[in-house]
């Protein structure tokens, strides 16, 4: 139950594919010919069998070969590497993930992926 008095429910999931997906949309935007072909995926956790699990989980996976990344949501979340836990910080780690992956799909540094001053991007 929901009215004018209560607050709306707070959805993890939603929240990811919202701070992820504007994302991805805005470097998009951006890169329009590099990643116009790109399938990005949002799976909860990664599929690789449990004694194949790295010292840092893995947060996303990138396939040239098959023009994919795929990011995972829960390592994403609950990522210890957080020096303040709060919205703004996990959205601004979603989002520092998102250009990550996007860079090393394109083989560039994360800031390179930026737009030139002056163009009207914030």
């Amino acid at each position: 139950m929901l009215g004018p008095e209560l607050p709306l429910l707070h959805n993890r999931i939603a929240s990811f594919d919202r701070i992820a997906g504007g994302t991805v949309e805005y470097l998009r935007s951006l890169w329009p010919e590099d990643l116009g072909n790109v399938q990005f995926d949002f799976v909860s956790v990664p599929s690789d069998p449990p004694w194949d699990l790295p010292a840092e989980p893995k947060l996303w996976r990138v396939d040239r070969n098959a023009k994919r990344i795929t990011f995972f949501r829960v390592p994403l979340q609950r990522s210890g590497r957080l020096h303040v836990n709060d919205a703004a910080h996990r959205r601004m780690f979603i989002e520092y993930a998102v250009y990550s992956a996007v860079a090393e799909y394109l083989g560039r540094e994360p800031w390179e992926l930026l737009p030139p001053e002056g163009t009207g991007h914030f």
